[in-house]
């Protein structure tokens, strides 16, 4: 029993880390602009992606 508490304080230490919440963030964003594509493929006209990438700060050459 006190394995699964060990484990549960070693996930959310990575939490206490900028660069992490940051990379889980736009992770969870990308998951869910996936699945909605997925779900309805006529969604993806309504996004932007450029703003997409913006919004999540990555750089493009």
């Amino acid at each position: 029993m006190h394995v699964e508490f060990l484990k549960h304080d070693e996930n959310i230490l990575k939490f206490t880390d900028d660069a992490h919440c940051i990379g889980y963030i736009r992770k969870t964003k990308l998951d869910a602009f996936a699945a909605l594509v997925k779900l309805d493929p006529q969604q993806v006209k309504l996004i932007n992606v450029s703003d997409l990438l913006k919004e999540l700060k990555v750089k493009t050459k």
